[in-house]
């Protein structure tokens, strides 16, 4: 029979790991029987041999009597269907003949056209059983990872929290499972005294082989959403007053986390693992500490094994030392949240501690006593990024160029640049995580690209030639960058379009229709009937507007100008650009329509897009990238009784002191673009000039340490990136001048100020 598994025991260690996707986790050989009767002798066979060894529960799959041999009804090779406008796993629906979404959940699932067998059946009839009686009743689920879950349940007429650990799930590099671990974290918190405020246990469960904790339920939030909620640098109009009434919170809230640390320590046990999350502070000002999983005694050698990034101090510290550093960096990152920058740039410390002093007019003394409490004297960092800047102390565009310059590695194929993992997962030249964005932002700015470079990218192109057709990820992306390095790529690209199933592509300009669509007019000049083409994908995209619904929200990186009906408008106004028809306006505002449901307003008139966990005003999926082309749609329609406000909210969300990163599609870069992209649309104003300086001022907190040249951290702030998408190489285009040339030249009209380049010619979209 033919199978399938895991390459390496490392990687199976991986899959079970703590962090790992809890879907998948516990996957190790899986057998594809060819019919019923084959799936019944292997589970049968199989059954005598292993049946009852230990193992984790698989959680999309029917588990085989005592396990581990596990059933799931499902594709035996990949395919994507188009759900929502992007690529999902599928199947084919056995009656109708067309791939459906192949539904991949935390339970046994069939689809409604499948005959499941007895067999099967019976073996589900038997494994149903309900929840025991003396479990607490689950109301709420607060976190779900792969070595279990936190919930919110009823136990005798109170609320708790119910703690639950996977048997051989969720292990950790000190070997432990989450069973263990929950062990371990019930005789923690049974040893805490009293004047230590963390949850009291109530009760231990065992339901199906899982371990649960029920723990007294402590009203509050936590100390990172406090931050975030109350932070002034999160609103563009806070005053003096707001930042020294939030300096006065942050000082006695840490105050009193560190009196809560230091009982804990009088106890002769340690956190270990604080962070703002593991920190509940309530409507009174109380703070208590939750999560007591890597808790050890305060005199233990054992070394730290896990840890959140920039709450882990960088050296081989005692126990209490640890828990130490960890409140060090709450309290930095209370006034600017950039700690994980710590452990990749030798004097950042130094320079945040500096900038958080003299934002939040801090006493003198204050810097000095933190600094101490890093104590990072022995530490050993990597030196990786820049030394000054121009005279406004912003980072230099030289130094960026001569850093992505230094890092390039034509050693390797798999890529040219360092930059974020997506790269590993996406053909190695594209322009947003590969080789052509970066290429292509270095050209733009003058420095002419080394032969040996441009020779690497000429290569993977050819390597990759069945590299998908998206213009972030792939084809259509060689058009645009190829164009800025002196590559010409139109001819090829019009060859794979035509013999591709463009009509299976997503709807998002990152990989979909409009990207390839916007690239097919870029093409026209070589073949008029690209253009036309395009205006048969353009179809394609309103049939499939017009089926859907007005969402309130998104999912995480599902909404804004990548992923969201923001690219499909971006389409729209370059078509009405060349063919002059009005119904590409309409087009654009039906598009506008669905983004904008996603948007939501905060208190102090900014807009966002809605993830439903976080707020996002940022250029790829935020609500900078809507406005943006909102911005370019009132150049040919002034609409501003329907857009005004929308606009305006938006650049409010672009104008706040703050970003967290610096990148283009997460960050500050994306800001940056964003206010200068109304400026050349004559949107801005002396307030947008004023935010965009700050902004471009404070992208130095995200510099690294590396003499004369410069890198920045990329998403999630644990390493240097290089693409255009999280690193430098996207800070160097949202800083050009003119938005129509290098990598985001896609963005730009296809004429200065918006003018239609043929004349209006009628289009009837029935007939198309």
């Amino acid at each position: 029979m033919a199978f399938k598994h895991v390459s390496s025991a490392g990687r199976l260690l991986v899959s079970l790991s703590k962090d790992a996707d809890r879907a998948s986790s516990g996957k190790f050989i899986t057998i594809y029987p060819r019919d019923e009767s084959e799936l019944l002798d292997v589970l049968t066979d199989l059954d005598q041999m292993i049946g009852g060894r230990p193992g984790p529960y698989i959680l999309s799959d029917l588990r085989w009597n005592d396990g581990p041999l596990f059933i799931r009804y499902g594709a035996f090779e990949l395919q994507t269907v188009i759900e929502g406008g992007t690529p999902v796993p599928a199947i084919r629906d056995r009656d109708t003949g067309k791939l459906v979404p192949d539904i991949r959940s935390t339970g046994f699932h069939v689809p409604p056209w499948v005959r499941v067998p007895l067999f099967v059946e019976l073996q589900r009839e038997h494994l149903t059983d309900a929840r025991p009686n003396s479990l607490p009743e689950i109301t709420g689920v607060l976190h779900h990872s792969n070595g279990g879950g936190v919930y919110v349940a009823q136990l005798d007429g109170r609320r708790v929290v119910l703690k639950e650990a996977r048997p051989h799930a969720g292990w950790t590099p000190d070997n432990r499972d989450a069973i263990a671990r929950l062990r371990d974290e019930e005789a923690a918190l049974a040893s805490l005294p009293a004047d230590v405020s963390a949850p009291k246990v109530l009760g231990t469960y065992v339901a199906h082989g899982h371990r649960f904790l029920a723990m007294e339920y402590l009203e509050g939030e936590s100390l990172a959403t406090a931050v975030v909620a109350r932070h002034p640098m999160t609103r563009a109009d806070s005053s003096c007053d707001d930042y020294d009434a939030y300096r006065d919170w942050a000082i006695v809230t840490v105050s009193k986390l560190r009196s809560q640390l230091q009982a804990l320590h009088d106890s002769g046990r340690t956190h270990g693992d604080l962070h703002p999350r593991n920190v509940l502070i309530d409507t009174a000002g109380r703070v208590s500490l939750i999560d007591f999983e890597m808790s050890m005694a305060t005199n233990s050698s054992a070394r730290a094994v896990i840890g959140v990034g920039g709450f882990v101090a960088p050296d081989d510290r005692s126990p209490a030392a640890r828990d130490e550093y960890a409140l060090a960096c709450i309290e930095l990152f209370m006034f600017v949240p950039l700690t994980p920058l710590l452990t990749l740039s030798a004097g950042k410390a130094e320079e945040l501690v500096e900038y958080v002093s003299e934002a939040f007019r801090l006493p003198s003394h204050w810097a000095d006593t933190i600094l101490a409490r890093f104590d990072l004297s022995h530490s050993k960092h990597s030196a990786l990024g820049i030394e000054g800047g121009d005279d406004h102390g912003r980072p230099a565009e030289d130094g960026i160029v001569r850093g992505l310059l230094a890092d390039a590695t034509t050693c390797r194929q798999d890529r040219l640049w360092p930059g974020d993992p997506k790269q590993f997962s996406e053909a190695p030249f594209s322009l947003g995580s590969g080789a052509l964005g970066i290429a292509a932002a270095i050209v733009a700015t003058g420095t002419a690209l080394p032969p040996d470079l441009r020779t690497w990218i000429e290569n993977a192109i050819l390597r990759h030639a069945d590299a998908p057709l998206g213009l972030i990820n792939g084809l259509a992306g060689t058009v645009w960058g190829g164009r800025v390095i002196g590559l010409r790529y139109e001819e090829r690209f019009l060859a794979r379009v035509s013999n591709s199933d463009w009509r299976a592509l997503d709807s998002t300009l990152y990989s979909g229709l409009p990207g390839v669509a916007l690239t097919l007019l870029a093409c026209a000049e070589f073949d008029r009937s690209a253009a036309g083409l395009a205006a048969d994908m353009a179809q394609v995209l309103q049939d499939r507007l017009a089926r859907s619904p007005l969402p309130d929200r998104v999912a995480t990186d599902h909404g804004g100008l990548l992923a969201g009906s923001s690219g499909t408008a971006l389409l729209a106004l370059r078509l009405y650009e060349y063919f002059g028809d009005d119904d590409y306006l309409r087009l654009a505002e039906k598009a506008f329509d669905i983004d904008l449901a996603t948007l939501v307003e905060t208190d102090d008139g900014a807009m966002h897009v809605n993830e439903g966990w976080r707020i996002v005003p940022y250029l790829g999926y935020g609500s900078a990238g809507i406005g943006a082309v909102i911005a370019q749609y009132l150049v040919h329609r002034p609409d501003f009784d329907r857009f005004g406000h929308t606009l305006h909210g938006i650049t409010r969300a672009a104008s706040v002191p703050f970003a967290a990163l610096a990148g283009l599609t997460h960050g500050r870069a994306g800001l940056i673009y964003y206010l200068a992209e109304l400026n050349r649309r004559g949107f801005g104003s002396a307030t947008t000039d004023a935010a965009m300086v700050h902004h471009i001022r404070d992208l130095r907190l995200h510099a690294l340490d590396g003499g004369a040249i410069t890198r920045f951290a990329g998403n999630g702030l644990l390493r240097a990136s290089c693409d255009l998408t999280t690193g430098a190489a996207g800070i160097l285009a949202a800083r050009q001048k003119r938005g129509d040339a290098g990598p985001l030249a896609f963005l730009s009209p296809l004429r200065a100020g918006g003018r239609a380049i043929s004349p209006a010619s009628s289009f009837d979209y029935a007939r198309r």
